[in-house]
């Protein structure tokens, strides 16, 4: 049994997305019951996804999930945090690393050090 266990990569965060969108079918399943038709196929792949071998390959679309959520949760968290300015700071991000940070406005020309990846830039408060 552990043997089985060290060849399938098991769960991660793509694999509980699946779980949560086959849970979400079943339910509105129960309301409408053509809806049972795409969360057994959700089921379906995510059975396949947790009893495969090729680990590599499930750590990429995993990965990808990743970013994409990040992607979508930042874009998120960006829209809320600039609704929050007033009008005293300048926001922006790290054109290395996308850091989100902000700059009081009319500090002039400044020379900033993103505390995240330590690359320097310019930029005008």
């Amino acid at each position: 049994m552990g043997n089985f266990f060290q060849k399938h990569p098991g769960a991660d965060f793509y694999s509980l997305f699946w779980l949560l969108v086959f849970l979400i079918l079943a339910v509105l399943g129960r309301l409408f019951p053509p809806l049972w038709i795409p969360a057994l196929v959700a089921l379906v792949y995510l059975l396949f996804r947790l009893f495969s071998k090729n680990a590599e390959r499930r750590q990429m679309e995993n990965a990808r999930f990743l970013a994409l959520f990040r992607d979508a949760r930042g874009w998120f968290r960006g829209k809320r945090g600039m609704k929050r300015s007033d009008g005293e700071y300048l926001y922006f991000r790290c054109p290395t690393c996308g850091q989100q940070m902000r700059l009081p406005r009319g500090v002039g020309k400044v020379r900033i050090t993103c505390k995240n990846c330590s690359s320097e830039f310019e930029m005008k408060g």
